[in-house]
């Protein structure tokens, strides 16, 4: 597995409507989904964003999803066989090289 940070792990068909566009700054850069739709249904619209900061920091940030399940974390790569337990992210700090929570279930705003 890639070093990765999961937004949702989903796949995303940008070419079937939303936007998906990358903003470069001096301390950060931002990649943000606009209205893109999921595949393979094109049923639902998803807005969100990373920011991924000089000093390492991440920022999930999320506008509106419109899908129910959904994995959503940071892994440094390199696992193989069965990844670590899931985490509740909403518990406050986390401590661990791979930290995601899965969603069953949820429903956007």
């Amino acid at each position: 597995i890639d070093d990765r940070v999961r937004l949702i792990a989903l796949a995303h068909a940008p070419t079937n409507g939303g936007s998906v566009h990358a903003k470069a700054l001096p301390e950060r850069v931002v990649i943000t989904w606009d209205h893109v739709p999921s595949w393979p249904t094109l049923a639902d619209e998803n807005t969100l964003q990373i920011a991924l900061h000089a000093d390492g920091t991440v920022d999930l940030i999320y506008g509106g999803i419109g899908i129910t399940d959904a994995v959503v974390g940071i892994a440094p790569g390199g696992n193989s066989g069965n990844p670590p337990p899931a985490v509740d992210l909403s518990a406050g700090a986390a401590t661990g090289s791979t930290l995601y929570e899965d969603f069953f279930g949820i429903r956007g705003p």
